[in-house]
Formats: C-alpha cells, sequence, structure tokens
C-alpha cells in the first residue's frame, strides 16, 4: 500500500459528504422540473451563494447534477432516484445516510469510552429525523422481504429493530434505551 491510496482512503469521504449535504438540502428535487442558476438556488433555500456553488459544482463533477450555460439540473438518469417526487426515489435512504454521518462522527470519543452525555455533539432525534432514518426501512420492506414470515431484520443497527409481519406488511418499531 502507497501513501497515495492511504490519503485517497482518508479523502473518500468528501464525495459522500458532498452528496450527503445536496440531498439535505433537496437540490435534487428543486432541479429535476427546471434548471436553475446558483443565484437561483440561492434565493429559493436561502444559502451562501458562494458555498452553494461550490456545492453544485461539486455535484456536477461528481455527475450528480449537470451544469449548463450557468444553470444546474438534475439529469433525467439521476432524477428517479434522488428527487422526493420520483417514485423510485432512494433520496429517503441518503438522507437516513446523512443522519447515520453524525453518528458515526463520534466513533473516536465511542473508542476511548466517552459518552454522549459527558461530551454531546449529536442532539437526540427531534421527529424528522426520525422520519428520515425510518423512511428506508418502510420504502424496502415489500421490496426486501417477499416471502419471509415472520421476519426479524436490522432496520437500523444500534438504534432500532424493525419486525414486519407479512403479508400485510405490519411493522412494529422497537426503540433500544439511550446508554446510560
Amino acid at each position: 500500500m502507497s501513501p497515495e491510496v492511504i490519503l485517497g482512503r482518508a479523502r473518500d469521504f468528501m464525495e459522500s459528504r458532498i452528496l450527503l449535504t445536496g440531498a439535505e438540502l433537496n437540490l435534487f428535487t428543486l432541479l429535476t422540473p427546471v434548471p436553475l442558476s446558483a443565484q437561483e438556488v440561492t434565493a429559493r433555500i436561502g444559502a451562501d451563494l458562494r458555498g452553494l456553488t461550490i456545492l453544485l459544482d461539486a455535484l456536477s463533477a461528481m455527475g450528480l447534477l449537470a451544469k449548463q450555460a450557468g444553470k444546474y439540473h438534475s439529469p433525467p438518469s439521476i432524477s428517479p432516484f434522488l428527487s422526493a417526487e420520483a417514485s423510485d426515489s432512494i433520496l429517503p435512504m441518503i438522507l437516513h445516510m446523512a443522519h447515520v454521518w453524525e453518528r458515526w462522527a463520534g466513533l473516536t470519543r465511542i473508542v476511548k469510552g466517552v459518552r454522549d452525555g459527558e461530551n454531546p455533539t449529536v442532539p437526540a432525534q427531534d421527529a424528522e429525523e426520525l422520519r428520515a432514518s425510518l423512511a428506508p426501512c418502510m420504502l424496502l420492506l415489500p421490496a426486501s422481504l417477499p416471502g419471509l414470515s415472520p421476519p426479524l431484520t436490522p432496520a437500523h443497527p444500534g438504534y432500532f429493530w424493525m419486525w414486519a409481519a407479512l403479508p400485510e406488511h405490519t411493522c412494529w418499531l422497537f426503540s433500544r434505551p439511550s446508554p446510560k
């Protein structure tokens, strides 16, 4: 293994964070119907123009957005997967990963044995974060568990378990207690 490979692994998180931020800002939904300039997107979402332009350019370089004549749009090959309005959208799963990102950011503290209460960097989930965490489970349930009765699968390791009783696709959610 070379220093370049090791440094590459240290930088791998950057593209993931760019995608997650684009999803959190709902840029793919916003840019599906009509191309918009960075200034127009800034006005619609209330962002910093310079930071947003860098993000839009990065998403374009990754092939997740297209840029033509100073305007950005979500291409037809991407929109079905990242627009909140698309029936095949994986956006709920991407938003779930954005929430998971916050948890993984505390890995060093966890390994050192520092408990969340001693050094809180991740706030408790609010209703929107909980919905984002559960949406991928509901989205994948019918497709990922056909014919299994009753399955018990890890829906959100360490936080939630989902038990689906088929064929009704009824779900029960059990929240694990927070560590003391």
